[in-house]
């Protein structure tokens, strides 16, 4: 009897041995394979006021917010070329890496060749790492990043863009007073008009003489403007210079005016010039072209 039990123990020990070594068998995973990203090897230098801000790598350019554009570049022959391109937006870039009130960039390329443009123009512009076929721009073909600038000219377009240097604006001296339906509306800094939209363009103007001077200027659309200050169902603007000279004129003709800040040079416009904002009113006569502009006066329907 004894000699029974103790052959059923030993074929239980077996059994349970040969199950335990089954079920290791059939559970052991083998572990999937870890792959880890290659280091960057491409970093992009971001300098502020003269001072290294981040040297931001590839991967970390790559991971923000994607963006696909389609642009045409204008070659200096006058040649349009349509192009496309994926990559993050520029002012999304300055977002993400905290940096405000800017006036200026400077962008290097990897052979030295640089470009300085004012912030406000840049606001469509694109840090692209895709061509058109979606591909990654091999360094060849002016990548891993190009610099994509839409309206501006192809000598701004930098490849193998590798640094880029900030310069923020100091703080504002020069505010343009809005007021609405006789009450004060608000008082705009000119680095806050500076960074709306950009256009730049040649106007003609027709003096009392009947003399037509065509001239061109840089700021942002009026209308745009006022669409920025939220102001709707407008009848009429008095613009009033810093002199005291004021004119009024109905705001349903002055759907091609602008704020200009830069003239034909693109420098800016000085005080002594008619600065530091002009307003330009094509179509308008010259009594409407107000120089030193300081106030406007906006009445509504």
């Amino acid at each position: 009897m004894q000699s029974k039990k103790m052959i059923i123990i030993c074929v239980m020990i077996i059994a349970m041995m040969f199950a335990s070594g089954c079920i290791s068998e059939e559970d052991e995973v083998t572990p999937a394979p870890t792959t880890t990203p290659a280091p960057d090897t491409f970093f992009l230098v971001v300098n502020v006021d003269g001072e290294n801000l981040q040297d931001v790598g590839l991967s970390e350019i790559k991971s923000l917010t994607y963006q696909h554009i389609d642009a045409v570049m204008v070659k200096k022959t006058g040649e349009e070329v349509d192009t496309s391109w994926g990559g993050t937006s520029f002012y999304g870039f300055m977002e993400y890496l905290g940096v405000e009130n800017i006036s200026e960039v400077t962008l290097i390329a990897l052979d030295g060749y640089e470009r300085t443009l004012e912030y406000a123009q840049l606001q469509q512009a694109l840090l692209a790492w895709e061509d058109e076929a979606g591909a990654e721009i091999a360094v060849e073909d002016g990548g891993p990043i190009r610099f994509v600038a839409p309206g501006l000219p192809s000598n701004t377009w930098m490849q193998n863009l590798i640094e880029i240097n900030v310069t923020t604006a100091p703080a504002d001296t020069f505010f343009l007073s809005v007021s609405l339906d006789g009450a004060a509306y608000q008082d705009v800094g000119l680095s806050v008009i500076k960074s709306l939209t950009y256009e730049n363009k040649e106007v003609t103007m027709t003096k009392k003489s009947g003399e037509e001077v065509v001239s061109r200027w840089g700021g942002t659309s009026f209308y745009g403007f006022m669409e920025y200050l939220g102001i709707s169902g407008i009848s009429q603007v008095t613009l009033v210079a810093s002199d005291g000279y004021e004119k009024t004129l109905d705001y349903a003709v002055l759907s091609e005016s602008m704020l200009a800040w830069e003239d034909e040079t693109g420098a800016e416009i000085a005080v002594d010039d008619g600065g530091p904002i002009r307003f330009i009113a094509p179509g308008q006569s010259s009594s409407a072209w107000i120089q030193n502009l300081a106030e406007i006066r906006v009445t509504t329907q």
